[in-house]
């Protein structure tokens, strides 16, 4: 047993000193090792993890968008419509004055709309 026992040696500050292959048997008997790898292990992922998911201020912006471009496309197919009920030909300078004046308020009124989809079936099926 005394054979295995390695020296340790004081220095005149009173630190002790130990050698190289003790430090590292008694890191590896600890077990300090294993728990700074899984520490660094679970930190990129719960970094990560609000990077994946969008903010709820860029869904509701993403979401209002996705209303208004249809929306938005019906208005102008409704105006040319209109014009030509009344055999008239609708003019870029008639469409970007009906866009200018309606496309606004729609588009506040979209965004503040309560998500109506939320509740159907058809985006659950399993219900």
């Amino acid at each position: 047993m005394a054979k295995n026992r390695k020296t340790v040696s004081k220095t005149s500050s009173g630190s002790i000193t130990i050698a190289e292959e003790e430090q590292w048997r008694l890191v590896r008997e600890s077990g300090v090792l294993t728990k700074v790898k899984s520490d660094q292990d679970a930190k990129p992922s719960s970094e990560s993890e609000p990077e994946d998911t969008p903010s709820p201020l860029a869904e509701e912006i993403f979401n209002a968008s996705v209303v208004i471009m249809p929306m938005t496309f019906f208005l102008i197919m409704m105006t040319i419509l209109i014009h030509h009920q009344y055999a008239k030909h609708p003019t870029l300078r008639d469409i970007s004055d009906r866009l200018l004046n309606t496309f606004p308020i729609m588009s506040v009124f979209m965004f503040y709309m309560p998500p109506v989809c939320d509740n159907m079936a058809i985006y659950h099926p399993s219900t």
